[in-house]
């Protein structure tokens, strides 16, 4: 059976030496710690290590390193391990939302945050309180507009402004929400030739709300006409909003999201909203404490 020396032989026969001694510096203390003589002692307990990794190792680009070497050992022996790849990959995003906040400087306050989310959570209120049934007007569909930005994120203008509500499938150059099937679906959009087509799929309440402008577009003009370009819907927004626009509203929410450390929370918006995590720290994460 493979013991901890023929751990050691492989990796400094297929590494580079600084990095065959990181990685074994790790594994060596794990097997020190559980009295492990055997590999497959290590293989199988696999929860254990990385319980006592998580509450010894506080710096997420510590125990990223710590989780790194624990899989390369994993690797070596042909044994899988989802849950230590999911782990390493929600650290890559924690490290680096930490690393933002220690060198971005001149951000504005949460607070700032906070307060615009909440004016327009007021705003989503009292719209509820004066929608009607089957009259998908023009309150319904600002409406239809913020449920769908404070629940699920704020949809690029361009991607938004031809959105129409159906009951089955649109074209395939179309952008559509199908309310049978329940799923906003996004062919056009900034990089559709990267990611494809977006598939957002709709709450039940979500859907029992667009049920009542079905065959119109999500949001058009006081006209009843879908807006020709982003810039007209987006100066329609800011008038309409206390001189807010989309995007400081899409600021306030990634940077909210970002605040949660929640990978999977984060992954989702990154997927709706369609920015690579370095762009929402960059460009969109402007509020912090």
């Amino acid at each position: 059976m493979a013991t901890l020396e023929d751990i050691k032989e492989i990796l400094f026969k297929n590494e580079k030496e600084s990095t065959a001694k990181i990685y074994f510096s790790t594994i060596k203390q794990l097997f020190n710690h559980f009295n492990f003589y055997y590999v497959k002692e290590f293989l199988y307990n696999e929860n254990l290590i990385i319980e006592y990794l998580e509450e010894n190792y506080k710096n997420y680009s510590t125990l990223k390193g710590k989780l790194s070497s624990v899989l390369k050992v994993f690797k070596m022996f042909n044994k899988s391990s989802n849950q230590l790849k999911k782990k390493i990959n929600d650290l890559l995003i924690l490290d680096e939302i930490q690393t933002s906040k220690n060198t971005q400087e001149n951000k504005k306050t949460q607070e700032e945050g906070d307060e615009m989310i909440t004016y327009f959570k007021n705003e989503y209120n009292e719209l509820k309180e004066v929608i009607k049934k089957n009259n998908y007007n023009q309150d319904f569909k600002f409406f239809s507009l913020l449920h769908i930005y404070l629940l699920y994120g704020v949809i690029r203008p361009d991607e938004l402004i031809n959105i129409k509500i159906l009951n089955y499938d649109g074209k395939d150059n179309e952008n559509y929400i199908n309310i049978k099937k329940g799923v906003l679906i996004i062919n056009n959009h900034k990089n559709e030739t990267k990611t494809g087509t977006k598939k957002i799929l709709l709450h039940k309440e979500t859907i029992e709300y667009l049920k009542n402008g079905l065959d119109e577009y999500l949001i058009t003009s006081k006209q009843g006409k879908p807006y020709l370009n982003s810039s007209s819907f987006s100066k329609a927004f800011k008038k309409r909003f206390n001189n807010i626009t989309v995007y400081d509203l899409r600021k306030a929410i990634t940077s909210e999201t970002l605040r949660k450390n929640n990978p999977l929370e984060i992954k989702k918006l990154q997927y709706i909203q369609g920015h690579e995590l370095k762009t929402q720290l960059s460009n969109y994460n402007i509020y912090s404490t």
